[in-house]
């Protein structure tokens, strides 16, 4: 019901973790430094270094991954399955996006039509689960594409 808010949400912690860590990554003191005249700023910049950093990349990788998933209409859960486990998937493969219905739509189902702020804001009806049906025939070796 939030996808399109948590993608927002994804990409503001992207941007205030980079903002953070350029602050970090342009202080002046490293290992070096600290070695040859260790000080309490210098530590704490090494140790605001070591927990930012990697928060960064989880977080980019994080907004990455569900910007994928928000341009080929595909769940964490779809995509965590597979075909063998959801039976809704069934008959298709790991590179088949059965539920794309290309970048423009995909788009528009993923932040106005499933988010439950834009239902409350434009007095729609309540959110309701959709049942997805199985994909029809999927030709994989179309010259239409």
């Amino acid at each position: 019901r939030n996808h399109c808010r948590f993608l927002v949400f994804l990409y503001c912690q992207m941007l205030a973790f980079w903002v953070c860590s350029s602050t970090v990554a342009s202080s002046s003191f490293d290992l070096p430094t600290l070695l040859k005249e260790p000080s309490v700023d210098a530590v704490l910049v090494l140790c605001g270094k070591a927990y930012l950093f990697p928060l960064t990349f989880i977080a980019t990788m994080m907004c990455v991954v569900h910007t994928v998933f928000a341009v080929m209409n595909m769940t964490t859960f779809e995509c965590g399955k597979g075909p063998r486990h959801v039976d809704y998937l069934k008959g298709t493969r790991e590179t088949d996006f059965p539920f794309s219905k290309g970048l423009d739509q995909n788009l528009r189902i993923f932040c106005c039509q499933r988010d439950a702020a834009c239902i409350w804001l434009t007095g729609e009806a309540q959110w309701k689960p959709i049942l997805w049906q199985t994909p029809g025939k999927i030709i994989r070796d179309s010259e239409d594409w």
